[in-house]
């Protein structure tokens, strides 16, 4: 109902966390008849805390509240346009759950113990109707906190990444990118230098290429070996390739690479000659 959503959304320059209105309505749960089923929902209720070495700040999609015999529940909910829930949905969900319970513990509004901390994802093949705490999503929220925790640590992986110049921090270029705020500076980046990053490979992918074969550009790896004539490709067959070097042929059997040879090799190939069309045939 109406009546159970208690709206905090608000332009962005605006912001300021909702530290009362997030109180009172937890502690109207905590003080309500354990009888319904339907939550108060608050909705992009905002928060500002210290984790670790970090300053967060953000908007909580959701968080319904639940009267119980004990207190109250609180699920934060993230949703999500994705068909499935993924470990990256949770970890953010989870962030604002350890945001809430360290609000609630700083409060000295209410005894943190009488509120039970959750996190769910809704997305759009989830089921959250009715809305009672059976049936909207959760997930075991602490695993997540931990990792969390670890990472925005003042000697975490987080802080060791910020120290790092930019053209030294590992990264992947995919379909995520869209919709980033940095996508032009990385792809401007990656295309300057010819990087294997333009070939969608992994961080580990990389590394791999780079620490075990010298491997650095999209040059090198389509110097391994000759493609085929474009009139041998077919949609459903192409001969493999030739003129094989022998770090393509050590390739051929190391996990996570061997794989996708030759494919990635023409990958590397067609990205090469449109990087530099006067550039020639390689090998």
């Amino acid at each position: 109902s109406e009546e159970a959503l208690v709206d905090l959304s608000r332009d962005a320059e605006y912001f300021a966390p909702d530290d009362d209105a997030i109180i009172e309505v937890l502690k109207s749960a905590c003080e309500s008849p354990a009888t319904s089923t339907e939550p108060t929902i608050l909705y992009q209720a905002s928060f500002v805390d210290r984790i670790g070495g970090w300053q967060v700040a953000g908007d909580a999609d959701l968080i319904l509240s639940w009267p119980t015999d004990d207190g109250a529940k609180a699920r934060v909910i993230h949703v999500k346009s994705a068909q499935e829930e993924k470990s990256y949905h949770q970890i953010q969900a989870a962030t604002y759950v350890d945001l809430l319970r360290r609000l609630v513990e700083s409060s000295g509004r209410l005894e943190s113990d009488r509120i039970e901390y959750s996190g769910g994802i809704i997305t759009r093949e989830a089921a959250y109707k009715p809305p009672s705490p059976d049936v909207v999503p959760s997930f075991d929220v602490d695993p997540r906190i931990t990792d969390v925790r670890r990472l925005l640590a003042p000697d975490g992986a987080l802080a060791s990444l910020a120290e790092e110049r930019f053209e030294n921090v590992p990264y992947q270029l995919n379909d995520k990118c869209a919709n980033c705020a940095y996508n032009e500076s990385c792809l401007t980046d990656a295309y300057e230098d010819g990087h294997l990053r333009l070939l969608g490979l992994s961080p580990a992918q990389q590394a791999t290429l780079r620490e075990e074969h010298g491997i650095e550009t999209v040059d090198d790896l389509a110097n391994l070996a000759r493609p085929p004539a474009p009139e041998d490709w077919y949609p459903t067959e192409y001969s493999g390739a030739s003129w094989e070097k022998e770090t393509y042929r050590q390739l051929k059997s190391t996990p996570g690479i061997g794989e996708q040879l030759p494919t990635l090799l023409y990958r590397a190939k067609a990205m090469a000659d449109y990087l530099d069309p006067e550039g020639g045939d390689i090998i």
